[in-house]
């Protein structure tokens, strides 16, 4: 990646982790060791809900040659060997309306590894053309549909919703633009 992309890409990320209230990590190789060896930005935020326990979220930016590659995922994970399989519907659900707005990442379930993620990625050429689209891409768009998604994964996670409790949630809520917390026991 060309060093004004790098830098394009660091002030998106300076302004944007401001105006979300994200904190990066500070460069160490603790950090590095445990991180893909091209990561370069690494974030973290929680999102919180006075109805449901928070959900602590990473935000992974790597850069390659020509593209950039960014992860928001819970940490630590809320996947287990035994739950892995019910978040499918769950994300199947989320991908769904993803794609029908003008997000450009997606949602992912590792069944094997216990992951859960958003990905996005993108070319160097879309940065250089349209930073302020990217910087909607990597934070707004992401966020917001995690935050769609926050109630129901983290209900589901501790096992007080079942896989169909929180897909009828998240299309209530796409639907509706709204849940009445009284129907889902959180109120």
């Amino acid at each position: 990646m060309q060093a004004k992309n790098v830098i394009s890409l660091r002030n998106i990320i300076k302004r944007k982790s401001a105006e979300f209230g994200l904190r990066q990590l500070a460069y160490s190789p603790q950090v590095i060791y445990l991180a893909a060896p091209q990561e370069l930005f690494h974030l973290m935020t929680e999102l919180t809900s006075p109805v449901a326990p928070s959900l602590p979220l990473q935000l992974s930016i790597q850069c390659e040659k020509d593209a950039v590659r960014a992860l928001l995922f819970p940490s630590p994970r809320i996947l287990t060997e035994q739950t892995a399989g019910h978040f499918l519907g769950l994300v199947n659900e989320a991908n769904q309306e993803l794609y029908r707005g003008s997000a450009l990442g997606r949602f992912w379930v590792d069944v094997k590894n216990l992951d859960l993620a958003y990905e996005f990625i993108f070319k160097e050429a879309m940065l250089e053309s349209d930073p302020e689209e990217i910087a909607t891409q990597l934070f707004d768009v992401s966020l917001a549909h995690f935050y769609d998604l926050h109630i129901p994964l983290v209900m589901q996670a501790g096992g007080i919703w079942d896989c169909n409790t929180a897909l009828l949630y998240l299309q209530q809520l796409r639907k509706d633009g709204y849940v009445d917390n009284k129907d889902f026991g959180l109120w």
